[in-house]
């Protein structure tokens, strides 16, 4: 790159808003190992880096489901739970909830989304929140169908920031499933086949993309990078 002139580049991350809601899923399936780790507690480490990086004034909320009841327990089907309402972020109280979680049974979805439109109450309309649902696995209750209910919080909340992240997902019929709830919801799908990658996906979350692009003056590029 050509170098040389006068002139002074600053660089810095712009965060979307102060409120965040994050679905986790502890269904039976994330205490599958991935390596020599379970994926809940992969999940659970990208999830304090996540937190580590939000500004001081960040908001965020935890709603878990698959946590309770194993999957031929009554209640399976609604076993999803706010666990944490959407406050001050406190990240030592965050983190032993977090901690306390253990995976049992099934992958309600649909439910858990209907939920989290009064997980999000305190929030208004007009200011943006970020909502993030982690899962490696499909909806799991019959007839139900994540897509409209995506939809219905988007138009609850119009400024909703909306991303799933389809974490060690392979079935292609689950990922064409999450990518039409995100897509419903004006939201992203994330794939994460990996720990690196379940990280990478929580900072575009934050940051957008992980790839960039320097203009000049002139609006021509310069360099494009990771």
């Amino acid at each position: 790159i050509k170098r040389g002139g006068s002139g002074i580049l600053e660089t810095k991350a712009v965060f979307p808003g102060k409120f965040f809601h994050i679905i986790l899923d502890a269904s039976g399936s994330m205490m599958a190992n991935m390596g020599e780790r379970t994926k809940i507690d992969i999940a659970r480490e990208a999830i304090k880096s996540f937190l580590a990086q939000l500004e001081a004034d960040a908001h965020v909320g935890l709603r878990v489901y698959g946590h309770t009841k194993r999957a031929i327990e009554p209640g399976a089907e609604t076993d999803s739970r706010l666990e944490i309402p959407i406050a001050p972020l406190n990240r030592k109280e965050f983190l032993a909830k977090l901690g306390k979680i253990r995976c049992r049974g099934k992958t309600p979805l649909t439910y858990s989304l209907e939920q989290s439109v009064q997980d999000m109450k305190k929030v208004s309309s007009r200011d943006e929140c970020t909502l993030i649902l982690l899962t490696d696995g499909m909806e799991s209750t019959r007839g139900a169908k994540p897509a409209k209910a995506t939809a219905r919080l988007a138009r609850a909340y119009p400024k909703l920031r909306f991303y799933v992240i389809g974490y060690d997902l392979d079935d292609p019929t689950a990922r064409s499933q999450l990518e039409k709830a995100a897509q419903a919801g004006g939201g992203t799908y994330i794939p994460a086949d990996d720990a690196p990658g379940l990280a990478r996906g929580f900072v575009r979350t934050i940051r957008g993309s992980d790839e960039y692009t320097l203009l000049d003056s002139a609006e021509k590029v310069i360099v494009r990078g990771k």
